[in-house]
């Protein structure tokens, strides 16, 4: 991020990076000397200014957004005859970027740009009569959702892993290995499926995590309920691949014969491990993040990285054993559930927290000459979308595919919220499952974090400022003091961003919290 310090006595510059056909172009929209991280000056061409860039949070419909640019430039090739070679321009990647510059020379280098949006170029046009040779126009995106990355689904049973040929094994030929996190099941409840891979008249030898997990005494169930217990080990494929198993026996009391068989992974040792770190997936934060280092998208890894112990407080137990790609298993299965939104931006997607920080250490902004409402302030949504009691589901039981326990918030009023909530629309109720925690604290935190959420419609307004506060991104909190609507340390969240050549123009959601805000605002 630019700091404020830079941007004083400064103007912006915008530089567009283009890769395309083995180059690599950069274009300004004014002439300005920028170095990149040696000391040597950029060749720049010349641009016009990018046009239609907007930053958007996407916090009021509560889906993921990013960013988007309008760039035109003229590349020092003609795109109509690389196109009879085969080069397309729906192939090339762009990033949209702006320093701030003093008398000609910009303050930051290139590798400290403010990155606005990164992606691939769409609906590119080129090749126009009217225009100069190499001219390309197109948009570029930041949040491009055609994730072709895969999870558990590029690892599946097959004769090329395991070679045994009874019926119960090859029942199993397509399936995708499961991945285990946390502890799911328990004594009595299954947790998560296991698969014959090796099997004789009297025993059977069952794949219970398609990764290594520590040794440790799980509970086995077959399709007929019986159960016996046994303790994991590792062993490795034909196809090189870890992989944990317990074998079971005639002599165990169960049927080895069974075609389907179940976990319930009732010790403490670890299964899952983590990305980069020591130690093994149980929480949220790890979770996301083992998966969206998966994806085929942008990624900026610091960012998640950064956010994953926060995320961490909500425990994970359950299983994965259907291909799925990270972006819509991050943006589905986590994000619709947590305070977290996915935007884009510099890096590649990244996570922002959507619950608001201690007010003390937000940035303070004054509204005046520089920084002004231009807009209404106006409620978002209607009555319907608020929830101000919520109900989880969790604790699955795999076998049966049920959810076993449930626990309800903001039926009494536990938080300011939900009966400030109750008293303005009534009860509004909402029930949920989620089938990845077992854990009471992580179920009754999950339905708190939706209550804070959704329990009050939210009101935004759009403030217009000079180019001074482009250190303002989207996802950012800040305290407005704004003598106009009476308020004084307000805390409100920007959740959209848009150029317009003299300054910017943002997008302002205030959050209510009662017991936070009684007293302070108007």
């Amino acid at each position: 991020m630019i700091p404020a310090s830079e941007w004083v006595d400064a103007e912006i510059v915008w530089i567009v990076t283009l890769r395309w056909a083995g180059h690599v172009w950069y274009f300004a929209d004014a002439r300005v000397r920028i170095d990149d991280a040696g000391g040597q000056p950029l060749n720049l061409l010349p641009c016009q200014s990018p046009l239609d860039i907007d930053e958007s949070l996407g916090r009021l419909s509560q889906q993921p957004r990013g960013a988007r640019a309008a760039v035109r430039v003229v590349l020092p090739v003609d795109p109509v005859a690389y196109r009879r070679d085969g080069y397309r321009l729906d192939s090339a990647d762009a990033d949209v970027a702006y320093v701030t510059a003093r008398r000609g020379v910009a303050v930051q280098t290139y590798d400290r740009r403010e990155v606005i949006v990164a992606g691939r170029l769409r609906e590119p046009q080129y090749g126009d009569p009217d225009l100069p040779v190499g001219t390309v126009t197109a948009s570029v995106e930041g949040v491009n959702t055609s994730d072709r990355g895969v999870l558990v689904g590029d690892r599946v049973f097959s004769p090329f892993r395991f070679t045994s040929t009874a019926e119960q094994v090859t029942k199993q030929h397509g399936k995708p290995l499961p991945v285990v996190f946390g502890h799911p099941g328990a004594t009595g409840r299954a947790g998560s499926p296991a698969y014959p891979i090796d099997a004789t008249g009297t025993t059977s030898r069952l794949l219970v995590a398609g990764h290594r997990v520590d040794d440790q005494t799980v509970e086995i169930r077959d399709s007929a309920g019986a159960t016996t217990t046994k303790t994991t080990a590792i062993a490795v494929d034909l196809l090189g691949d870890e992989y944990a198993y317990v074998d079971v026996a005639t002599a165990d009391g169960v049927n080895v014969l069974s075609d389907q068989w179940w976990i319930g992974w009732t010790g403490t040792q670890g299964t899952l491990p983590r990305v980069g770190r020591e130690g093994h997936v149980d929480g949220v934060g790890q979770l996301a993040l083992w998966a969206i280092v998966r994806s085929s998208l942008p990624v900026d890894i610091a960012s998640w990285f950064a956010l994953a112990p926060y995320l961490d407080r909500y425990r994970v137990d359950g299983f994965l054993n259907s291909a799925i790609a990270p972006y819509e298993y991050v943006t589905r299965q986590l994000t619709e559930l947590l305070p977290v939104a996915v935007v884009g931006g510099e890096g590649g997607l990244r996570p922002v927290l959507l619950v608001a920080p201690p007010i003390d250490s937000a940035p303070e902004v004054a509204a005046g000459r520089r920084f002004v409402q231009v807009g209404p302030w106006q409620f978002e949504g209607k009555p319907d979308d608020v929830r101000n009691v919520v109900t989880v589901g969790y604790a699955r039981d795999a076998q049966q595919n049920e959810i076993t326990q449930s626990t309800t918030y903001g039926s009494i009023g536990e938080s300011t919220t939900a009966r400030y909530s109750r008293e303005l629309y009534g009860p509004r109720p909402h029930e949920i499952k989620i089938p990845l925690t077992d854990d009471d604290a992580t179920a009754q935190a999950i339905a708190a974090a939706i209550v804070d959420r959704d329990g009050l419609l939210g009101e935004s307004a759009r403030y217009r400022g000079d180019l001074g506060f482009g250190w303002i991104r989207v996802g950012d909190w800040l305290r407005l003091d704004d003598a106009r609507i009476d308020v004084e340390g307000l805390l409100v969240q920007v959740v959209g961003r848009r150029y317009l050549g003299a300054g910017w123009e943002f997008d302002l959601l205030r959050v209510e919290v009662p017991q936070r805000d009684a007293g302070r605002v108007g």
